[in-house]
């Protein structure tokens, strides 16, 4: 019943197919790594560009905000009022992280 075991040839075949099944299953999920590294490469890339240009929009926001603040010249009463001029002054100190 194990004579099987004794054909050297059919042994080694069956251990080479065993070896080459083995191999290609290996390569497959490598290349499905790398594909998947990539991929999330790519996605982090997008969002740092989209991250940049956030903050860019947002410095030209506080630029604005900052202009709009000079020109407008609160006092302290303006301030006291918590109205148009002290919500403008007070968001814009948020975003600065000056709060």
């Amino acid at each position: 019943m194990t004579d099987w075991l004794n054909d050297k040839d059919l042994v080694e075949l069956l251990r080479s197919d065993y070896a080459e099944n083995f191999a290609d299953q290996a390569a497959d999920r490598i290349e499905k790594l790398s594909q998947d590294y990539a991929e999330a490469c790519d996605e982090a890339a997008v969002c740092y560009i989209k991250q940049c240009k956030a903050e860019s929009k947002l410095d030209k926001a506080l630029a604005a905000l900052d202009e709009a603040i000079y020109m407008l010249n609160p006092d302290e009463e303006d301030m006291a009022k918590k109205a148009g001029v002290y919500r403008i002054v007070t968001t814009y100190k948020e975003l600065k992280g000056e709060t």
